[in-house]
């Protein structure tokens, strides 16, 4: 049986109970981040002579963090990617019932 990391004994737990999600957490992000990694090429924004504008960090505060400037260019890796980015597409759609 796997140990729960430190960091999550805390935000895992309510009144003593453990939720069983708390071993789903970091795969399924990790998983969705490299998916996301392996179909496309996420690179800076480029101004008119086509050199990248540089973003300077700075975190908007509130509920949720975010980035207060997070503008990119996300274009798939590949033919085969955007394939198989329609073909995902297609079966999400199917599966909602839109058409």
């Amino acid at each position: 049986m796997h140990k729960t990391p430190p960091r999550f004994k805390r935000q895992c737990s309510s009144r003593g109970r453990i939720r069983p999600g708390r071993y789903l957490a970091l795969p399924s992000l990790f998983i969705n981040i490299a998916s996301i990694l392996h179909v496309f090429n996420i690179t800076l924004l480029l101004d008119d002579q086509g050199n990248p504008i540089q973003i300077q960090y700075a975190e908007a505060h509130g509920l949720v963090c975010t980035l207060e400037d997070s503008r990119c260019t996300i274009k798939p890796r590949s033919a085969e990617a955007e394939l198989l980015i329609k073909e995902a597409r297609g079966a999400a759609a199917a599966y909602e019932g839109v058409t």
